[in-house]
């Protein structure tokens, strides 16, 4: 540990302060906080606050600013291994290559126990379509895994420009498939009790797995991405400084989706006539987060079309809270989702 930190001091110092910040008592972070940000009737979260005020600070810019995706993709996983509170391993974990049309697509499996017939996720990490990896949402599928008493399978799908639109969601959608026929035997888990989730670009995959492939029996998109043909107003609300930049989206969209018709339904699967065909569904919404009005949008959509829908706002967090595991109100937040998640399949 000494040594990495020798070799990166900048990061040691900059994680040290982060953790010191997490760990200040809700009331003493409050009084930190000179000019609480109430927009549009929310409360930002006090210690996410002053988390972002750091960061503005820093002159850090969105992800977009850092040269190339490879540099985007480096300092995310910088920022999740500062985020977030180390989560224990369950029982058995295995990485392995599925194959699909495509290729082979790396996925993680997290099983919670060796027996037999145990409920499954399909996770679909976040990122833009462009950064993110099993990596970076190892601890929270660890977490989902321990919480939700279920196998996780996460799924390390294509990313661009290397690779563009639909990839990621071909992948999405041929390893959901495979979970639910061929691999359920070899899994050792319950075909009828499968499930597909993911955040941010994630949950646009995962509402794109969920009307495509038959008998899953719940879909969790966290402040998930639904729509490229409108912005809404949580864009101009929360387009700067709340973690999510407006830019950073629109640089992710030219690198994953460049030249395509911002309607289809593929990319944006609010607009798809086929979401009826989606099972009992939880939207998750972060409050300040510039996706968050289309996600609000597709649970409307989702009960006007009939499927059993559920939602849940965190009008106090933003963008990308289920890393901020060291803040009490994000730690609270993501065990919510897994006890909702174990309710769901187990029923």
């Amino acid at each position: 540990m000494l040594l990495d930190d020798l070799r990166h001091p900048r990061e040691a110092i900059e994680t040290a302060v982060v953790r010191a910040v997490s760990r200040l008592p809700t009331p003493a972070a409050r009084r930190l906080v000179r000019s609480p940000r109430i927009v549009d009737g929310q409360h930002l979260d006090p210690h996410l606050q002053l988390l972002l005020e750091l960061q503005r600070r820093s002159g850090r810019g969105g992800f977009e600013t850092l040269g190339s995706p490879a540099n985007a993709r480096r300092e995310y996983r910088r920022m999740v291994r500062a985020l977030e509170r180390p989560e224990e391993p369950p029982a058995l974990t295995h990485d392995r290559r599925v194959m699909t049309p495509a290729g082979p697509v790396p996925v993680r499996v997290y099983k919670p126990r060796a027996s037999a017939g145990q409920p499954c996720l399909v996770y679909f990490h976040g990122g833009g379509f462009v950064i993110g990896d099993l990596e970076t949402h190892d601890g929270f599928c660890r977490r989902l895994c321990r919480t939700a008493d279920t196998v996780v399978v996460s799924v390390g799908y294509r990313l661009a420009p290397e690779h563009p639109f639909p990839a990621a969601v071909d992948d999405a959608v041929a390893i959901a498939r495979w979970v639910r026929q061929e691999g359920a035997p070899q899994l050792r888990i319950d075909p009828a009790r499968v499930a597909v989730a993911g955040d941010s670009a994630g949950g646009n995959l995962a509402i794109g797995a969920a009307q495509e492939v038959p008998g899953l029996c719940f879909s969790m998109p966290i402040y998930p991405g639904t729509d490229l043909g409108e912005r809404r107003r949580s864009y101009d609300l929360f387009g700067q400084g709340f973690g999510l930049e407006r830019s950073t989206v629109e640089w992710f969209m030219r690198l994953y989706a460049p030249g395509v018709d911002p309607h289809d339904p593929r990319l944006s699967p609010l607009r798809s006539e086929r979401l009826d065909r989606c099972p009992p569904t939880h939207v998750v919404v972060a409050g300040f987060d510039v996706l968050r009005d289309e996600g609000l949008a597709l649970a409307d959509r989702l009960e006007a079309l009939g499927v059993k829908t559920t939602r849940r706002v965190f009008p106090s967090l933003s963008h990308g809270f289920l890393h901020f595991t060291r803040v009490p109100g994000a730690d609270a937040a993501c065990e919510e989702l897994g006890a909702t998640l174990r309710r769901a399949l187990h029923a």
